[in-house]
């Protein structure tokens, strides 16, 4: 197991018999997922339901691992992203309740800077958070059936990058589905946005 497991061995005895009990403690948050070695992080990780452990999936993985690491997807640049593919009425929604809430940024502060301070762009570029609330064009790019090389080539990013943390978390939340459901890795499996 990797990080070590140390179990907390007790024994007593109860009714002229020696009991022995182990205690598994839990693992501070920065140490998880605890993973057998013998397969690997993405195989050998799993979470205790009920009476049963079931595989964590690597959506859950990756957000321990996000923990850990102090990541915010929600800051980074989406590369082939276009800020003329924002749905301009919901942008526009968006720039006047920040600015009914801060008058301070609405008096002495331009659009372009409040996108910046507000993590939507990133030097002009949008960023996952523009992505989210304010734009749906990785969404709407999905309206046709797409393959996992023109989703990795419309991102920019690596395809393990691109699955785990970008299509994994929308198909999860129901924004994206797959075509073969039961068969997830299939070669012929096309993501295409939830209607």
């Amino acid at each position: 197991m990797e990080p070590s497991v140390r179990a907390l061995f007790t024994v007593c005895e109860i009714d002229g018999k020696t009991v022995v009990s182990a205690e598994i403690p839990g693992v501070d948050i920065s140490e998880r997922p605890v993973f057998y070695k013998g397969v690997g992080r993405i195989k050998g990780s799993y979470v205790r339901v009920g009476e049963s452990d079931e595989q964590m999936s690597e959506y859950e993985i990756y957000s321990y691992e996000a923990f850990r690491k102090r990541t915010r997807d929600d800051i980074r640049v989406v590369e082939n992203g276009k800020l003329n593919l924002i749905d301009e009425k919901r942008m526009s929604d968006y720039l006047h309740a920040v600015k009914s809430e801060r008058k301070n940024l609405a008096d002495n502060v331009s659009e372009a800077e409040i996108l910046e301070l507000m993590g939507i762009t990133n030097e002009c570029f949008p960023t996952l958070a523009e992505t989210m609330p304010v734009g749906d064009s990785f969404v709407e790019f999905c309206s046709t059936p797409r393959t996992r090389a023109e989703i990795v080539d419309f991102v920019g990013k690596s395809k393990n990058h691109v699955m785990s943390q970008i299509v994994a978390p929308l198909v999860a939340d129901g924004n994206l589905k797959m075509t073969i459901p039961d068969k997830p890795k299939s070669s012929n499996q096309r993501f295409v946005k939830a209607r």
